[in-house]
């Protein structure tokens, strides 16, 4: 996901309302919940057309990246019965750092469907 390093490579290098002093936590949250959003559609770009438009319905309509958090179960699902379980595990996997800071210890326990299995 040529994408996913673009989005940390540039995103948390300058956030613009907070160097003017406007905005702060939330317009943070506003910016960080676009760039996991955006990393979430990507992600079941590959998808069937009707679980496509499931998931990017749901990311849409979250309001907080708990709501987002919620939604990977839901998408790993769309994945694994679309592209393999292999496939649906390295795509989870590759958003877990998007939520670092956001969801408690996001990255470090692994709630919901996170699997080391073998390529």
């Amino acid at each position: 996901m040529a994408a996913l390093t673009w989005v940390h490579k540039w995103f948390p290098l300058r956030d613009p309302l907070a160097e003017q002093g406007v905005g702060g936590a939330e317009a943070r949250q506003r910016a960080e919940m676009g760039c996991i959003r955006y990393e979430m559609l990507l992600s079941v770009q590959a998808c069937s057309d009707r679980h496509r438009h499931r998931a990017a319905e749901r990311i849409r309509r979250a309001e907080s990246p708990m709501d987002l958090w919620q939604l990977r179960p839901e998408i790993y699902l769309y994945l694994a019965q679309d592209l393999g379980q292999c496939e649906a595990n390295e795509r989870i996997n590759a958003l877990m750092p998007l939520f670092k800071g956001w969801v408690g210890e996001a990255g470090d326990s692994h709630p919901g469907p996170r699997h080391n299995l073998p390529a």
